[in-house]
């Protein structure tokens, strides 16, 4: 029978294989960390960058620098808010939704790879099991901001 140890080094390596893989990846494609600042302004079209930091999870200093290289390449833009001038807003463009469905994409193509050895049932094991896991990870340290450590490296 395999040991608690032994699977939970299983999962370590395999969650720090993706992480390899998905930054690698994300740095190669010039997008490292830009992915969640495209997602948040996908679901909200026009956001104060305090209200942009909080919803991607991104610490503000490394939100500026980020905001400012997205400009650059046309897929957001900054203005400042016509009722208090102190805040600046960040809009995505047409150009950074079509960015962002190109990551989307990326990420099925990606999860469907990471999946293919599996069968149907195995999959839905290995759903159950990861819904198990996060809850018992919620319950025991509570809700985490782990994708701001984990991405703001």
């Amino acid at each position: 029978m395999v040991s608690d140890e032994e699977i939970f080094q299983s999962y370590h390596d395999l969650f720090m294989q993706i992480r390899d893989v998905v930054i690698k990846h994300k740095k190669a494609a010039g997008f490292h960390g830009s992915a969640r600042i495209l997602e948040s302004l996908n679901k909200q079209a026009d956001l104060s960058q305090r209200q942009l930091a909080d919803e991607a999870s991104i610490k503000p200093g490394s939100l500026t620098v980020a905001i400012e290289k997205l400009e650059r390449q046309g897929l957001v833009t900054r203005k400042r808010d016509p009722h208090d001038k102190r805040i600046i807003r960040v809009a995505i463009t047409q150009a950074g939704r079509e960015r962002w469905a190109e990551v989307q994409a990326d990420r099925e193509r990606f999860g469907q790879q990471l999946l293919s050895p599996l069968t149907p049932s195995e999959r839905e094991q290995t759903y159950q099991i990861a819904i198990k896991l996060r809850q018992a990870l919620i319950d025991h340290y509570g809700e985490t901001n782990a994708r701001k450590e984990f991405f703001d490296d």
